[in-house]
Formats: C-alpha cells, sequence, structure tokens
C-alpha cells in the first residue's frame, strides 16, 4: 500500500497486487504497476497524468485532475475504471481486452478511447470537446454517450452493439 501526496516523477510497482492512493498532488504523476490485479486511487492533482497499469484485474479511480491523461494503459484483464473531472484531455487510453467497465465524466477537453475486445460497457457524460476515437472492438459493447460539446467518432466493430446518443 503505497500514499503519495507530491509530484510523482516516476512510480514503478512491479508484478502482485498493489493499492495505490495519491491525493493533491501538485504535479504530473508518471506510474508503472505492472502485472497484477491493482486497485489505484488518484484525486486531487495538479499536472498531467500517464499510468500504465498493466494486465490484471484494475480498478482504477481518478478525480479531480487539473490537467490532461496523457496514458492510461490497462492490459489485459477485467478492468474498471472511472474518470471524473479532468480539466483536459483523455487521451491515449487503452483499456485492452476483456469486459471492461468504463466510465467517463466531465471532462473538459478531448476523449480517446481504446476499450480493446472484449463485452465492454462504456458510460461517457458531459464531455466539452470531440470524442475524437472511440473504438471497441468485436464483442458485445453497451456504449451510452450523453452531453457532448463537439463531434464523436465511434468504431465498435462485430459483435452485438447498443449505443445510446444523446444532446
Amino acid at each position: 500500500t503505497i500514499n503519495i501526496t507530491d509530484t510523482i516523477t516516476n512510480l514503478l510497482s512491479g508484478s502482485g497486487t498493489d493499492e495505490i492512493v495519491g491525493t493533491d498532488i501538485f504535479g504530473d504523476i508518471n506510474m508503472d504497476t505492472g502485472n497484477g490485479d491493482d486497485i489505484i486511487t488518484i484525486k486531487s492533482t495538479g499536472g498531467n497524468i500517464d499510468l500504465n497499469a498493466g494486465n490484471g484485474a484494475n480498478e482504477i479511480g481518478i478525480v479531480d485532475t487539473g490537467g490532461s491523461i496523457t496514458k492510461l494503459r490497462s492490459g489485459s484483464g477485467v478492468d474498471i475504471i472511472v474518470v471524473t473531472n479532468t480539466g483536459g484531455d483523455v487521451n491515449n487510453m487503452d483499456t485492452g481486452d476483456e469486459n471492461d467497465t468504463i466510465t467517463i465524466t466531465k471532462t473538459s477537453g478531448n476523449i480517446n478511447l481504446n476499450a480493446g475486445n472484449g463485452d465492454n460497457t462504456i458510460v461517457i457524460k458531459e464531455t466539452g470537446k470531440n470524442i475524437t476515437n472511440l473504438l471497441s472492438d468485436s464483442g458485445t459493447n453497451e456504449i451510452v454517450v450523453t452531453e457532448t460539446g463537439g463531434d464523436i467518432n465511434i468504431i465498435t466493430g462485430n459483435g452485438k452493439d447498443t449505443i445510446n446518443i444523446t444532446e
């Protein structure tokens, strides 16, 4: 278990089940947690976030970021990812294969998300700009998009998908 309250220039935690909490971090975050079932919570950050959670069933919560999520990668595994109130873009978000649940709410910038193969549930609400790329490949996907400030580009591949886009 790791608790951090300052700038994170490089946090590397190899394979294993990690629980990491970062709160009130003024600078950027660069984090690689390796493979394993990780629980990662990041709250109230001033800078950008670069996170590689590796393979495993990861639970990731990112709340109140002043900057952008420049990269968020969570490889194969059943992932639960919640991103709320982001000051910038959500870029290079790749959740790998398996059945992922992804919720993105209140982003000021653009969203670029690759949910990979699997039966994914994706909810995106209150996007300030564009959903420049939402890719959720083969599988039965449920996608809900509401209140988008700009354009939407969605590719769902093969599978029986349910897609709802409003406002």
